[in-house]
């Protein structure tokens, strides 16, 4: 039913797969991913649970950290996103969403780290690029950033936000 798009289906049949075994957390983990759009909070619930079952699941503490992000508990997101790094040194995703937490907290030291290592791991990844430039631009390297907004201006989602980034340095801002 998920493949087919048929959400409402899909969510029945993780409900009952989640009845006959309640240990199975890759069905809550996919439950709660089908309702992040329509209910966070129970998105969030179900999460919880699949770490409560497995606390090695990598995605859940990635997935629950993003949840957090949504909902401005930067705190929470940030254990969540260090818990998945801790699982997986390699899980970029959580490194440069790390440093996206730290950038808007204005601790740039911190924020250039870890999207730094972020790009050591993937090295065409934008999102790192841009939070790396943001933090190299208020830590006034000018140069570093410049670099390093021309880099995710090749990552089409984040061509936009990179060009404004680099047309503000133009304009010595």
């Amino acid at each position: 039913y998920r493949k087919e798009r048929n959400l409402t289906e899909a969510i029945i049949y993780y409900k009952k797969a989640t009845d006959v075994d309640p240990n199975y957390y890759k069905a809550y983990y996919s439950l709660a991913t089908l309702l992040i759009s329509s209910d966070i909070q129970k998105s969030k619930f179900y999460l919880k649970k699949v770490i409560s079952i497995n606390p090695e699941y990598e995605k859940a503490h990635d997935t629950l950290g993003i949840i957090n992000m949504q909902l401005e508990l930067f705190d929470e997101a940030t254990n969540n996103f260090l818990t998945a790094v801790s699982l997986n040194e390699k899980n970029y995703k959580s490194l440069y969403l790390l440093a996206e937490i730290f950038n808007s907290k204005n601790d740039w030291k911190i924020a250039k780290d870890y999207a730094k290592k972020a790009i050591d791991i993937k090295d065409n990844l934008g999102a790192a690029w841009y939070h790396l430039g943001i933090a190299e631009k208020n830590l006034k390297n000018k140069a570093a950033a410049k670099d390093a907004f021309e880099k995710a201006k090749r990552d089409k989602n984040w061509r936009a936000n990179a060009a404004y980034e680099l047309n503000l340095l133009e304009k010595g801002k």
